[in-house]
């Protein structure tokens, strides 16, 4: 779960009544008052088997966003990708632009001569 602690403990008691009886719940937490805007696109991470992508955004949130998800995974390998700043700023990064990537390979259709 991204990091309400310390931009909206209001609804982060709420989600976390919501899910804890049903899931762990790990939090993202970056213990800085102003936290960049787009630091929800972490989450926004791409895993592809036991490898996590996770979005970098050039942010000094990057380290610790990367540190988190790799204790939060720890059999899987954690690699940052940066520059997904624009990805995030459009609403989407890493996971909503490959979501529908297929698993086999995928055959682009001929082009007739």
């Amino acid at each position: 779960m991204n990091n309400y602690i310390n931009t909206d403990p209001g609804f982060r008691k709420k989600l976390l009544e919501a899910l804890a009886p049903h899931f762990v719940v790990d939090e993202l937490e970056f213990n800085t008052p102003r936290l960049n805007k787009l630091s929800w696109a972490y989450l926004n991470f791409l895993r592809v088997k036991n490898t996590i992508f996770v979005p970098g955004l050039h942010t000094k949130e990057d380290p610790l966003a990367l540190q988190q998800i790799q204790q939060f995974y720890p059999d899987c390998k954690v690699i940052q990708v940066q520059g997904c700043e624009e990805l995030a700023r459009d609403g989407g990064a890493l996971h909503c632009v490959t979501w529908n990537v297929l698993a086999d390979v995928y055959e682009c259709p001929k082009e007739e001569a």
